[in-house]
């Protein structure tokens, strides 16, 4: 209750990262698409830091989590980061 009041007025924003490799994709391509990855998430999370992070699957999550946290070690902000994997992915 405490959290809604605080934090309820202020509006959501949902942001797709682009993800890091693909399913079956091979490695050497996916040197390329974690570079972009990296630099999207990087730049997006230092321009604007979010006050939390939920994520799923290590295609999506290592570039914005590496991100999350250096914002937090440079002082920018504490980003809290959720991560939730599920069974019905397996």
């Amino acid at each position: 209750e405490e959290f809604e009041k605080r934090y309820g007025n202020s509006p959501a924003n949902v942001l797709r990262i682009p993800r890091a490799r693909e399913v079956g994709q091979s490695y050497v391509t996916s040197v390329f698409t974690t570079l972009f990855a990296c630099i999207f998430s990087f730049k997006t999370i230092l321009m604007n830091p979010p006050d939390i992070v939920f994520t799923n699957g290590p295609g999506t999550c290592v570039p914005i989590v590496c991100a999350a946290y250096f914002a937090r070690m440079l002082g920018i902000k504490h980003v809290l980061v959720v991560y939730s994997e599920s069974f019905a992915c397996v």
